[in-house]
């Protein structure tokens, strides 16, 4: 089990990855199924790259091999990569975790793809909150190297996450990740520097408040902190060596 800064449940996390195993190896054979018989359900790719994703944050808090990690994320790139060639229409939800997946697989192309669906104005009502919509967008316009659009939307994302609203829920997720963000847009090392303690200092105190918090896999691994890191060091920034929260180690893999 990795080491943490907040208190995290390692008998919940075990059970967790045992349980989300079996609905992958169940997602992967359904997907089979359905190649088989020359139909495909568009909702069971989502459903299969969200098991994939959770398995990841699971056995990487279990300290299982980064290798393993790494081809599990490369399963779940493919199988988004197969949905948009099947047609699929992205909403906000999956736009969000498919770009994390392409991000962290290193799938650069399915970033961009991914990306490129996402417009700079977002409608869709499974996105209400501004600051979520914000922040999509300004991930989606770093991997595209839209990089003063990015900027621009990261302003937005640390305003709403430090004033008067960042205690809605919602909101305070972002905290830190705006500034995190700029600093990567604007290639700003001592400012990524930074903004990595302001965003470990925030997850650190968001989930070690209650049992709940101790048994959530944003808590194991940040992917939103760990999609922009995973940009920053194609941008060249250099990562903080063994960060536990933004997964450097399986980020620097690819």
């Amino acid at each position: 089990m990795r080491r943490y800064d907040h208190g995290v449940d390692a008998g919940w996390v075990a059970r967790q990855a045992t349980i989300t195993q079996r609905l992958v190896d169940t997602s992967r054979q359904t997907l089979e199924n359905q190649r088989a018989e020359g139909r495909l359900n568009e909702p069971m790719f989502d459903t299969a790259v969200n098991y994939a994703v959770e398995r990841v944050q699971d056995g990487w808090a279990l300290g299982e091999p980064v290798k393993a990690l790494r081809e599990r994320l490369g399963e779940a790139a493919g199988w988004a990569r197969e949905a948009l060639d099947w047609g699929m229409r992205l909403d906000g939800l999956e736009a969000y975790r498919w770009l994390e997946t392409a991000l962290l697989s290193g799938d650069s192309a399915l970033a961009l793809e991914v990306a490129g669906r996402i417009p700079d104005e977002i409608e869709e009502l499974d996105i209400q909150v501004p600051v979520v919509r914000d922040f999509l967008v300004a991930l989606a316009r770093l991997a595209e190297r839209r990089l003063d659009d990015a900027e621009r939307l990261s302003i937005a994302v640390a305003e709403a996450s430090s004033g008067p609203r960042r205690s809605l829920t919602g909101v305070r997720e972002f905290a830190g990740l705006g500034e995190l963000v700029r600093a990567t847009a604007m290639r700003d090392q001592a400012g990524f520097d930074d903004a990595v303690g302001i965003r470990t200092a925030s997850v650190v105190s968001r989930y070690d408040r209650s049992e709940e918090g101790r048994r959530h896999r944003h808590g194991l691994l940040d992917l939103r902190g760990a999609s922009v890191a995973a940009t920053a060091r194609a941008l060249g920034l250099r990562l903080p060596a063994g960060h536990t929260y933004l997964a450097t180690e399986l980020v620097e893999a690819h």
